[in-house]
């Protein structure tokens, strides 16, 4: 059995499977969970884990219009991304919104949201995201050029 089929029978029967902090956490109905269901998870935890890591990938990058899954791996640390608390549907989110912000501001475009202004002692007047300083040394704009893909 492939691990997403195992994902869906095991969620058929009221167990789920998530992912937290790396590892797989299992919620639901845990007096289904046999001694050889556990067995089957460990025989197969880097596979489910893949999984798991796919579905948030592709949740997170659907969230928000211009990334795919595959922005957000290439903008995960190689090493250390699967291991991480960075592998959660919010803190994913939360990139992929940074990915779009850096290739709009890439583009000469303002970011969606960007309503708020600051002084820029290079740029002048600059939009930028509520909440930010109202003078600055340097901006996004400044480094607009750097922040290519």
């Amino acid at each position: 059995m492939n691990p997403q089929m195992l994902i869906d029978d095991l969620a058929t029967q009221g167990i789920r499977l998530a992912l937290y902090k790396g590892q797989i956490e299992v919620s639901g109905a845990r007096e289904a969970v046999s001694a050889d269901i556990v067995a089957c998870l460990r025989s197969n935890k880097p596979e489910i884990i893949r999984c798991l890591t796919d579905e948030l990938l592709n949740r997170a990058a659907e969230a928000v219009p211009g990334v795919t899954a595959d922005d957000l791996r290439a903008n995960l640390d190689r090493e250390d991304w699967r291991d991480s608390a960075l592998i959660a549907y919010e803190p994913l989110k939360a990139l992929a919104h940074c990915i779009r912000n850096t290739n709009d501001l890439a583009a000469g475009k303002v970011p969606k949201g960007w309503d708020a202004i600051t002084e820029c002692s290079t740029c002048g007047p600059v939009p930028i995201a509520p909440g930010g300083s109202k003078t600055v040394l340097g901006c996004p704009w400044c480094f607009a050029g750097a922040l290519a893909p």
